[in-house]
């Protein structure tokens, strides 16, 4: 039985169960506490999250095999160790590289290809795991698929990961999607670079704050403070409300604006609905969802596959995909989403945090930032210096 996280079926084998699982779950742990069943359990939750009826269906006729083989095998207590700390898309690699079970691994569990397996069949050579902080303090960090980048202190891009083309100028704020990386410039101009030639649209009128989305943008106007948005395509871009609006955040197929008076609006084809009488001061969307903080630091998430935030009052956020992490009044880190996605974030104080697909970074208070996450193109290794490190 093959399953792993939504969108990728290829790395992850693991021959666990559902409803049977549980079942069989009750019956065993006579005694003292029963480590297959918990080892099983926790394993179950991190790859059966997204899976179809018909793989529940199969999952769910192996399960009592599948606890009853690890009976057979035994499992020391450092083994379910092990299985037990492994968490987030990144549990492969962190299983393996628990040293208890390395030197014993359980038949019922099949790794997928380590890190460096990953790039060898992808024809790439091996890159360095880290380091995953550095010294480097950025006003903005932005991620275009395996790349990385910050904005420098001095306006300047700085980025890391997989080798890719960059705006070459000075400025105050970067926005990225899976091709793009922009950046406007003090002025109210945004320019782009793309991997790829793409055709990049000029804005009739200067910015002071904008997002782009696949071929997709929406900027407000600086004189104004005009919703304006366009697709790189053709003129067919996003219908704007109207209003007075003071940011834009744009994703494939919908957009949010906040206004002056601190009211949401959501538009476009699959543009959540906007919960009655919200009110922001900053906001974050995934795929289908958008979240917004409150002036008492509250957050508030509504749409397709939205989590649940917590409670905590934060004074920042960000959203990729479903998951998000904000900034507590504490300037702890938190993060929320479903299991397949949610990856632990660092421990320590920090000022602001960056949410990507598959890797997160997060400013520290004081100086200095942190990446955690998927590390395959060395889009979490934080340079040391001010040069770009490109693998």
């Amino acid at each position: 039985m093959k399953s792993s996280r939504p969108g990728d079926r290829t790395w992850t084998v693991l021959a666990l169960g559902g409803a049977a699982l549980l079942a069989a779950l009750t019956g065993c742990g006579r005694g003292k506490p029963d480590l297959c069943a918990g080892a099983a359990r926790h394993l179950f939750e991190l790859t059966g999250a997204g899976a179809s009826k018909e793989e529940q269906q199969v999952i769910d006729q192996i399960a009592s095999a599948t606890v009853a083989k690890c009976q057979q095998e035994g499992l020391t207590q450092a083994q379910a160790d092990c299985i037990l700390a492994a968490h987030g898309p990144e549990w492969n690699d962190q299983l393996r590289g628990c040293a208890a079970f390395a030197a014993r691994p359980v038949s019922w569990v099949i790794l997928g290809p380590s890190r460096d397996e990953r790039r060898k069949l992808l024809g790439k050579p091996p890159v360095p795991d880290g380091p995953r902080s550095g010294p480097g303090s950025y006003l903005d960090i932005v991620a275009s698929g395996r790349t990385t980048c910050g904005l420098t202190q001095a306006g300047k891009i700085q980025c890391w990961g997989e080798k890719r083309e960059v705006p070459d100028g000075t400025y105050i704020h970067l926005r990225a999607d899976g091709e793009r990386v922009c950046g406007l410039e003090a002025g109210g101009t945004v320019t782009c670079a793309s991997r790829e030639p793409h055709l990049m649209r000029t804005l009739p009128d200067p910015v002071s704050d904008f997002d782009v989305a696949s071929d997709l943008g929406c900027g407000v106007t600086r004189s104004g403070n005009k919703l304006v948005c366009w697709n790189d395509l053709d003129d067919r871009g996003l219908q704007p409300p109207d209003g007075l609006f003071v940011q834009v955040v744009l994703r494939r197929r919908f957009a949010c604006a906040l206004d002056v008076d601190q009211h949401v609006t959501c538009f476009g084809d699959d543009a959540p609905a906007v919960p009655a009488e919200l009110r922001a001061t900053a906001l974050a969307a995934g795929d289908h969802h958008a979240c917004s903080i409150a002036r008492d630091g509250k957050v508030t998430c509504w749409g397709n596959h939205a989590v649940v935030p917590p409670t905590t009052r934060m004074i920042s956020l960000s959203c990729a995909r479903q998951q998000c992490c904000g900034i507590t009044d504490a300037h702890d880190v938190a993060c929320w989403g479903p299991p397949e996605e949610l990856r632990e974030p660092p421990a320590g104080k920090f000022e602001s945090v960056a949410v990507f697909g598959d890797h997160s970074c997060a400013a520290q208070a004081g100086g200095g930032t942190v990446c955690w996450g998927n590390n395959d193109d060395g889009q979490c290794n934080v340079p040391g210096d001010a040069a770009s490190h490109w693998y």
